[in-house]
Parts: structure tokens; sequence; C-alpha cells
């Protein structure tokens, strides 16, 4: 198991280093001149460009980009003249605490609702959470957003009630779904077999022994839950006009600003692979199962008798 989670750190490392170059390469590659619309003089562009090392190949600048990157030297924001760590820190402050009460709130809907779509005896109660469950999946974030800011400009909701709202109902869409398939996997069961053979009340069987075991099923997609709630995160930090990390992405990308926009896009792989690290913690501390068995795999054979 050991072997498994530095695995998983290692490959968050490398998500974040990968973003980071890739989205610098791209934005570098980009249409137009950052300084051009700053500076009207032609030497002074020119002045600028030697200054910051624009006036050097790409590959270059990428390699002296990678090498400060490695003692945290993030580079400094061409739009701000800051450096992009000091930006970075601050605004996704604001994104994590939209995405973690979007993410509780998902929890909060989307497990119990799971548990029903699953265990429910009625076929109408299961069809219809499916359902909802398909139709919110299909709306993106944006949409639910646009829809909660004309609710807000007559009704005063907040815009961080809005986004958060905006964020949580399709992850509570995917986490349903995953925690009635997890759930509906794990009944079969030898210990819950033995728990309905000895007359366990079908309730404390559900949440006390069926539930930590259906869990695998929605902590291996924490990542690509991460995932969802940052990238919807960009689209409703500009309808809510939040100042969030993606905001910050949105104005260094229109601004052809690499350093900020590889420093947002680093941070935001950052956390998704840091997310499913966490994850994966959680998912071996909860069922043992998975550690003994990720170290038989490591045996000489993989573990085969």
């Amino acid at each position: 198991m050991r072997r498994r989670l530095v695995g998983r750190l290692v490959f968050a490392l490398v998500l974040a280093v990968v973003a980071f170059a890739g989205v610098y390469v791209l934005t570098d590659l980009a249409p137009g001149d950052p300084l051009e619309d700053e500076m009207r003089s032609s030497s002074s562009v020119d002045a600028k460009r030697h200054q910051l090392g624009l006036d050097r190949p790409l590959p270059v600048r990428l390699a002296i980009r990678m090498a400060r990157l490695a003692v945290l030297d993030l580079g400094t924001s061409l739009r701000y003249d800051q450096p992009v760590l000091t930006l970075v820190a601050q605004r996704a402050t604001t994104t994590l605490q939209a995405g973690l009460a979007a993410l509780l709130l998902a929890l909060l809907i989307g497990v119990p609702a799971g548990v029903l779509a699953s265990r429910s005896t009625s076929r109408v109660v299961r069809h219809g959470i499916a359902g909802v469950s398909i139709l919110l999946l299909s709306i993106p974030a944006l949409v639910f957003a646009l829809l909660l800011a004309v609710i807000a400009t007559s009704g005063g909701l907040p815009s961080f009630a809005v986004m958060v709202i905006s964020l949580a109902l399709p992850a509570a869409a995917l986490i349903e779904r995953l925690q009635a398939r997890g759930l509906d996997g794990v009944q079969h069961e030898r210990c819950l077999d033995a728990a309905r053979a000895r007359g366990v009340p079908r309730r404390i069987i559900t949440w006390r022994h069926a539930w930590p075991l259906s869990l695998p099923a929605v902590l291996g997609l924490a990542g690509t839950i991460a995932g969802q709630l940052l990238s919807g995160a960009l689209a409703v930090e500009l309808v809510t006009s939040r100042s969030g990390l993606g905001l910050l992405t949105f104005e260094a990308l229109h601004a052809r600003d690499m350093d900020l926009a590889a420093g947002c896009a680093g941070t935001v792989a950052l956390i998704v692979g840091l997310v499913a690290f966490s994850a994966d913690v959680i998912q071996a501390w909860m069922d043992p199962r998975i550690a003994i068995l990720d170290d038989q795999a490591a045996l000489p054979g993989g573990g085969a008798r």
C-alpha cells in the first residue's frame, strides 16, 4: 500500500509539472503579443521583451522556467507585476473555500440519495432519483450559475451561494450514481449475508455494514469529482465575478500572461492529484483489505498461491 501511495503522490507532482509546461507552451504559441497592448512604443516593447527574456527561443525559456519551478519560483505576472505564487495562493483560497463547501453539499445530497436509490423497494423512487441525476449531469455548472444569478438579482442570493450550489448539483448527481452502483455491488458480500441471517435490521445493515464497503466506488473517482468542481469553478467565477482561481486563469489566458496561466494550471493539476492521493489514504484506512491486496500484488508472482 505504501508503494501505491508514493506512486500517487509522484503522479500528482508529475501531473502538475506537465500541466505547467503544457500551458506555458500553448500560451506562448497563441497569437498576439502581451506587451504590445500595454506599450505603444516599439522600442519600449523590445526593451521590455529583452528584460523579461521573451526574446529568447521558446525551448530556452521553458528550460529556465522549469529549473526555477524546482525552487517554487513561478515567475512574475505580466498583467499584475506581482509574483505568480502570491497571486495563485490568494486566489486559490477563495476557490478552495467554495469548492470544499460545494463538495460537502454534494456529499450531503448525493450519498443519501444514492443509498435511497439502491435500497428503496419502490421502482418510482429508484428511477426518479436516477432520472434527476442524469438530468443534473447533462446540465453544465455554467447553466446553473446563470439561472441562479438571475434569481440572485431579485432575491439577494449571495454570489458565494450561487457558486456553491452551481458546483454542488452536478457533483451530487455523480456521487449519487457512484454510491448507488457501489451499494448494489456489495449486497452479496458474506458479511452482509451473515448479518441478514442473524436478523440484523435492514437499516443497520445498510449504513453500518454495506455503506462502508461501497465507499471505494465513490472514493475511487475522487480525483474526477475534484476536477469537475475546479473546471466548473472556472465558468462559474466568470458569472459570479468572484476573484478566484478560475477568474484568474481566464484573465491570464486573455492577457497571454504565460507565467500566470502556467501557474494556475499547475496549481489546479496539483490539487486534483492531491485529492486523489487523499482519497486513496482514506480508502485504505476504511477498508484494510485494499492494503492487503496491494501488498500481495507487490509480492513475486503477484501474490498468486
